[in-house]
């Protein structure tokens, strides 16, 4: 997920960057992709999942195997849940034929078991591949694009030998909370989800239209869980980042320090720079319980209605019972291994990276 912090993480590559080379051809095309045009002081760009995939181009093969693995992953579950709900029916025979039949399940669920691994490990060996050599490549550019600036660029506190090489080594591994193994959990989690509700559609649309009107609600729970953290997040960031601040400057004149007798003023002040996240986050633990609390309470509800009138569609004749359990295993499986609503809080971030306004440490020709 990306995040303020995690959009600064790609304030090292040129706003103009059109094309993003291999990095053994760093040294002899560099100043193709690297503009003359100077950026000013705290202006810079968010930068969308698509400019990151743009970026990722030459790993194409490797994102479209990806692709593949990521499709069959999100499959697996759905699919797991149908076979489930066959062996149920398989029990209700008799003699040979329940012995042929759960024979035949059983050989079903040991290929569904390898096509599960052949499609994780697919999936993860190509999707971290294909994002490795993406930072890999950005961290290139933008040692190339900082070797570019003027000596007087480095004047400045804020790009500090220190402060560039924390950046060059911190910074463009963050990329990874937008593209490779978190993409491709995103990408299996739809696929799970709309393969779930296809099967549940074909096997009794009824019962299935009343199964989803709870998926808002845990959606609802989940998105807000996922919102919060990933906010609590930032928040302790940008505050710890005061009392750090408040340290470094200590420590580096400590000589000072001691002379003036300072001590408990600055202890005193980083504890109280340290006060704040630890308030706030007593605070989010109450209300992320009670929301989390309440999402888990749903699902049970799920339960009760899917029996309810399971019950009454099997009365009445549109269904029978294996269809039931059918379908409301394959609904609740789906639901809480699509995390659907981890989907939705993840999209925006990986969509367009928030912040807007990039810090002024982006290299620019001065």
């Amino acid at each position: 997920v990306t995040s303020d912090r995690d959009t600064d993480s790609l304030v090292l590559i040129s706003r103009d960057t059109t094309e993003i080379p291999q990095p053994r051809q760093m040294t002899s095309e560099v100043s193709l992709y690297f503009p003359e045009k100077p950026l000013p002081e705290g202006e810079g760009r968010s930068i969308s999942l698509w400019t990151l995939i743009r970026y990722n181009r030459p790993e194409c093969v490797w994102l479209l195997l990806g692709l593949l693995g990521c499709s069959m992953t999100g499959s697996i579950m759905p699919v797991f849940a149908f076979f489930y709900g066959e062996v149920f029916a398989t029990f209700t025979l008799q003699g040979q034929e329940m012995m042929e039949a759960a024979i035949f399940w059983s050989c079903m669920f040991l290929v569904l078991g390898v096509l599960a691994a052949a499609s994780i490990w697919l999936e993860i060996v190509t999707m971290t591949l294909a994002v490795e050599r993406l930072v890999m490549r950005l961290r290139v550019m933008a040692f190339h694009n900082i070797l570019r600036q003027s000596v007087g660029w480095f004047d400045s506190a804020r790009h500090s030998s220190g402060h560039l090489i924390s950046r060059l080594a911190r910074d463009a591994p963050l990329i990874k909370g937008a593209a490779g193994l978190r993409l491709g959990q995103m990408l299996s989690a739809m696929v799970t989800l709309v393969a779930a509700i296809s099967i549940a559609f074909v096997f009794g649309w009824k019962l299935a239209l009343v199964l989803l009107l709870i998926v808002p609600l845990i959606t609802g729970g989940a998105y807000h869980q996922t919102l919060m953290m990933r906010r609590t997040q930032t928040q302790d960031s940008r505050l710890m980042d005061d009392a750090n601040k408040i340290a470094t400057e200590c420590i580096q004149n400590i000589t000072t320090v001691q002379a003036l007798c300072a001590e408990r003023r600055f202890l005193s002040l980083y504890a109280n720079y340290l006060n704040v996240p630890f308030r706030n986050a007593m605070r989010q633990a109450v209300i992320y319980s009670v929301i989390y609390a309440l999402s888990q309470a749903v699902i049970y509800i799920m339960y009760a209605g899917a029996f309810r009138f399971g019950a009454y569609l099997i009365e009445i004749g549109d269904m029978t019972p294996s269809d039931v359990y059918r379908l409301q295993g394959v609904l609740r499986i789906s639901i809480l291994c699509g995390q659907c609503g981890h989907i939705i809080c993840v999209c925006p971030g990986l969509q367009q990276s928030q912040g807007g306004r990039a810090p002024d440490v982006l290299p620019h020709r001065s």
